[in-house]
């Protein structure tokens, strides 16, 4: 009879031989475990993979520590994948007698913050509170950085409280994420006193304190307050880098300060300071924006003699410019360089030069250049008719206007509001120049229609006209009259001069009513000065006059459109509390708010309450609400919503499809997405391309390239128009199987159908053209990217870098860094990832080198470097060197050389 063996427990492995290694300084104790290269293979995302890591622990009888799930969930092979490291999490939890540690999740939300996922890691950071878990520093550091890039700031100062509870001093590093925390969400009076408490305690702010600082006063419209920060700087002796000048110069730009940027632009060149590529584009189009066209030419000009090259939109900016100034033939000039120096000239380009010809009356050379295009296929954008359509019709050649305005939808070019005000403006101006000839004597019925048509089309001259007719002619305005007036103002942004308008009315016979409140209020809000807004808000009260419905809906779309999600639900319970309705669109809107915030639960009780009070949700709520629980990881609770909308006798749209299939393609059940496909095909129900995009990415990432091509070719037949996302999808799949060229092919087409090539497009393929060895044709997908005027990501960095030092050019990485790094695209972990991947491939010497460069240029402190250097080489399996650098004094410490002290370089780790 055959007796089955004794079969012992699973053994707990962790990511070390021996755990005491993570930090003991013996060197046998830091060897890597075999298991982590194992386990690392099979997170590769497939729809198999908990079932393949459920058969290889079992066949060799081994469960996972938590320390191993923590060392698996911050390895580099998993940072850009947070679909499989929340897989990956959610399946270590259910292994027998295991409990995640602090660390898993302190490194899963790692993951998810670098992937923006606010809904998950507030979900997340929720349970780990529950838990009641002790903090560290290093976890503490680790979730206030993340908190505060994704705008976190209750939980934030959650950690920050706890840290102090549990005894935790907080270091240089802590200060600046809290500090760049709190000037992210705008709680700059927070971050200031954040800042007094360093600049007079033991840590004081270094370079990357004040630039936070100096962003945060920009951010908040204070330029004078960080202008006055540079200068506190330079009189402490520390030295301003290119993010604090460039901070600054995009702040100046922005506010219309050009003088000052121009003046930031030479201190940087006085003081030796590089001057990157994007300060001379502030430069330039700051002179052009003035009006000094030949003095941004100068900058422009300099900007070449320095090595640098153009791209379009400089270009673009001085050909406007010039024409702007009058300058044609100059601008046509430009435009024909532009042309020489191999760039290609896009559809704003061919706008600005048709715009210039137009407002010059050279009509005939403008139509030449829409039949040129024509002829060769370039796209022709809206702007382009505009500016024909406006010019011909103040040419008296309406009839011409008219028919470009028709030829717009043969076309298939999307007529905007700036194309219909053309022909309607043409039309207009027509009938009122006759009737100004005719010299009719206004009347106030006729003063008030007019004034009202006027300012509804945008016409603020004519509108003005009228307004001083009317005094001429001895007409006193009525409440009527101002408010149109008021009305017409806003709606052109005339918003100083509404402002004027409603002091005579407050100071006047005539005062303000609400209509006349609500109108200032929208064009406060129209101008992003919600905070005024809110002021006459309070205004309104204090005189007794009653807000109403339009005043609190115009209030809370501005603040949900802003994101202030805490004021619009303050204002909806303020209108509850005052007896005022509650509209269906505002208990959408707080939905919304709150479920965009990822507080999908409150959500959900607001929605209740709409319910309560009689009314009925629509397909838009009950969609926003489902979207909401699917992105929590909640799916059942989506599904039940979904079923829920159809018993209540809403029939689903194809966006309440779309965001249930993309719902069940992210959390990997891409059997029951397909289901709904075949539902929607057999019930003629229309599937977006939303709908198509999430099945396409869902296949993509499960290696089931093939089905999400077919899917993709189906979009054609089924005329469904494929967008950016639905070929970025499959791109992505095509290049990361190693299929770039059938990935490359898609590419161009998306131009030929008109799909913007977005900066995730060119990182996709950046990254498998570097994968597959084609370096060159990765860089000049780059170059062309840069060209285009397209700003990098961080993403899109790190996929150059890696493959630039792979494939030997580090210093062209290092360089193209530095460019960059006043952009703010620079990963904080861009040093980490190039020193890994070098180690990786065994190029130690070339890792030396780059950690030497990088202290040398003084971006990053030596210990940091060391630290960084050291985890490479022990996750790259050279233990070896890992424990030889751990135990000198490279990077740190000094050698001398008769009465001079220099750093020892970390390239004598080799020679040791």
């Amino acid at each position: 009879m055959f007796t089955p063996s004794y079969v012992p427990p699973p053994e707990w492995i962790e990511p070390f031989i021996n755990l005491s290694g993570l930090s003991s300084t013996n060197p046998q104790d830091l060897q890597p475990s075999p298991w982590v290269s194992q386990i690392l293979n099979l997170l590769d995302g497939s729809s198999n993979m908990e079932s393949n890591l459920d058969s290889f622990c079992h066949k060799f009888l081994i469960r996972l520590s938590p320390n191993f799930v923590s060392f698996g969930l911050s390895s580099v092979e998993i940072q850009n994948k947070p679909d499989v490291a929340l897989r990956f999490f959610t399946w270590a939890a259910k292994q027998k007698k295991y409990t995640h540690k602090l660390e898993c999740y302190v490194s899963l939300i790692n993951v998810l913050a670098l992937a923006n996922d606010l809904v998950k890691v507030r979900y997340l950071f929720g349970q780990l509170k529950e838990l009641g878990f002790v903090l560290t520093m290093s976890s503490a550091n680790s979730l206030i950085k993340n908190f505060g890039e994704l705008g976190m700031v209750e939980e934030l100062l959650w950690v920050w409280r706890r840290m102090k509870e549990n005894g935790i001093e907080p270091s240089l590093y802590t200060f600046n994420f809290l500090l760049n925390g709190l000037v992210n969400s705008m709680f700059i009076e927070s971050a200031e006193r954040v800042f007094e408490v360093m600049e007079n305690g033991k840590i004081r702010p270094d370079v990357v304190s004040y630039n936070t600082m100096i962003k945060g006063y920009c951010k908040a419209g204070k330029t004078q307050k960080a202008m006055e920060l540079l200068r506190v700087m330079e009189s402490i002796n520390l030295e301003p880098d290119k993010i604090t000048y460039m901070t600054l110069m995009q702040a100046c730009y922005s506010e219309g300060i050009f003088d000052s940027c121009l003046a930031l632009y030479h201190e940087m060149g006085e003081k030796g300071c590089e001057v990157p590529p994007h300060a001379y584009s502030l430069v330039v189009g700051g002179l052009c924006k003035e009006g000094k066209c030949l003095e941004g030419y100068v900058v422009f000009e300099n900007m070449i003699r320095n090595g640098l090259k153009a791209n379009v939109a400089v270009y673009t900016t001085l050909i406007d410019a010039f024409a702007k100034c009058g300058k044609m033939e100059e601008a046509l000039e430009l435009f024909e360089r532009m042309k020489t120096d191999g760039l290609e000239p896009d559809e704003v380009s061919y706008g600005v030069i048709v715009n210039g010809l137009c407002k010059s009356g050279r009509l005939d050379e403008a139509m030449e250049y829409l039949r040129f295009c024509r002829a060769n296929e370039v796209a022709v954008n809206a702007m382009f008719y505009s500016s024909l359509i406006d010019g011909l019709g103040k040419a008296g050649r309406v009839d011409e206007a008219q028919k470009l305005f028709e030829e717009m939808v043969e076309k298939d070019c999307p007529r905007d509001s700036y194309c219909y005000n053309a022909l309607i403006d043409a039309l207009a101006k027509y009938l009122f120049g006759q009737l100004k000839e005719l010299g009719f004597v206004l009347t106030m019925s006729s003063a008030n229609s007019l004034i009202k048509n006027f300012g509804e089309l945008g016409m603020v001259e004519e509108l003005l006209w009228v307004w001083r007719r009317m005094k001429e002619n001895g007409i006193e305005p009525s409440l009527y009259t101002f408010n149109f007036l008021l009305n017409g103002l806003v709606n052109s942004m005339f918003i100083e001069s509404a402002e004027r308008v409603f002091e005579v009315m407050e100071n006047g016979k005539i005062r303000p009513d609400v209509v006349s409140y609500n109108t200032m209020i929208k064009g406060y809000c129209k101008a992003g000065k919600t905070q005024k807004a809110m002021e006459l808000l309070r205004v309104m009260e204090s005189i007794n006059l009653e807000p109403d419905k339009i005043t609190y809906m115009t209030l809370m779309q501005a603040c949900y459109s802003e994101g202030i999600f805490d004021s619009c639900l303050a204002l909806y319970h303020e209108m509850g509390e005052k007896g005022c309705e509650v509209p269906p669109h505002a208990y959408s809107l707080v939905v919304g708010g709150l479920c965009k915030g990822g507080k999908c639960l409150e959500g959900y009780v607001v929605f209740e309450n709409m319910i309560r009070n009689g009314l009925k949700a629509n397909v838009a709520v009950y969609t926003t609400l489902i979207d909401a629980f699917a992105k929590c990881g909640k799916m059942e609770e989506a599904l039940e919503l979904f079923e829920r909308m159809k018993t209540d006798g809403l029939e689903p749209d194809e966006v309440s499809y779309g965001v249930i299939v993309n719902g069940l393609c992210k959390s990997g059940r891409l059997d029951e997405a397909m289901e709904y496909l075949r539902f929607c095909r057999a019930n003629e129900v229309a599937v977006n391309a939303m709908f198509y995009s999430s099945l396409i990415d869902g296949l993509g990432k499960a290696g089931r390239v093939d089905e999400a091509q077919k899917l993709f070719e189906e979009m054609v037949e089924k005329d469904c128009p494929r967008d950016s996302y639905c070929y970025n999808a499959l791109i992505d799949a095509l290049a990361k199987c190693g299929r770039v060229n059938e990935a490359l092919m898609l590419f161009n087409r998306m131009k030929d159908e008109g799909c913007d090539q977005t900066v995730y497009t060119y990182t996709i393929l950046i990254s498998g053209l570097f994968r597959e060895r084609k370096n060159e044709e990765a860089m000049k997908l780059w170059d062309m990217m840069i060209d285009k005027g397209i700003t990098p990501t961080a993403a899109s960095f790190r996929a150059l870098s890696i493959g630039l030092c792979l494939s030997g050019k580090v210093t062209r990485a290092c360089k193209i860094l530095d460019d960059l790094a006043p952009m703010g695209v620079i990963p904080e972990t861009a040093f980490e990832d190039m020193i890994y991947v070098l180690c990786k491939a065994g190029r130690v010497k070339e890792a030396c080198k780059l950690a030497d460069g990088i202290v040398d240029r003084g971006r990053e402190i030596p210990g940091r470097i060391r630290t960084v250097l050291i985890n490479a080489l022990r996750k790259a399996g050279n233990a070896n060197l890992a424990m030889k650098l751990m135990h000198s004094k490279i990077g740190i410490g000094y050698d001398r050389v008769g009465s001079i002290k220099r750093r020892v370089k970390f390239r004598i780790l080799l020679e040791i």
